[in-house]
């Protein structure tokens, strides 16, 4: 729905259900429900009975494809992520850095035919400090065999408190 939200910009209590959205190989390789790209705050959204795919590398999420910020009190729930050419998912966000605090993801399907990462909350963390505080990850379905209930794929510092899944490993990959 929206290309950048800006350092200053906040994004508030908007729900998507019944979408669909996909990556362009002639525009952007990263697609989110919410927003491509978020420097400022996503709070009190959700996305839900959604389909999102990647047809081609990049870091599909369903609340934001990268984010360098804030995203607080968001869910997912009940969504399908179809990924293509080794990009990576995620229920919350694709990839970034910040602060992902009281979020949780449900119900969701991720599947590829390829190598890809995905994540219950982020596909891979990338740039500065991740926190991840106060979420959880319940009944997410996957065929993919580099998926972390947190994480799939950590590169770089992260700090996880109060985290809860039902199943799997925290890290895909480390």
């Amino acid at each position: 729905l929206f290309g950048t939200i800006g350092a200053n910009g906040i994004v508030k209590r908007l729900n998507v259900t019944n979408a669909k959205f996909a990556s362009s190989p002639t525009k952007s390789k990263n697609v989110g429900v919410i927003a491509t790209y978020n420097e400022g705050t996503i709070t009190e959204c959700s996305v839900t009975d959604s389909n999102i795919a990647s047809i081609e590398e990049g870091f599909p999420g369903l609340i934001c494809s990268i984010t360098y910020s804030k995203i607080i009190n968001c869910y997912t729930q009940n969504n399908t992520i179809t990924l293509q050419r080794g990009a990576n998912a995620g229920g919350i966000a694709g990839s970034g850095y910040g602060h992902i605090i009281n979020c949780y993801t449900r119900r969701n399907t991720y599947t590829t035919p390829s190598k890809s990462y995905a994540g219950g909350i982020m596909g891979t963390s990338s740039g500065s400090k991740i926190n991840i505080q106060n979420c959880y990850v319940y009944h997410n379905k996957t065929n993919i065999t580099r998926w972390g209930a947190v994480i799939g794929a950590l590169q770089n510092n992260v700090t996880i408190n109060s985290f809860y899944r039902n199943k799997g490993e925290l890290y895909g990959v480390e």
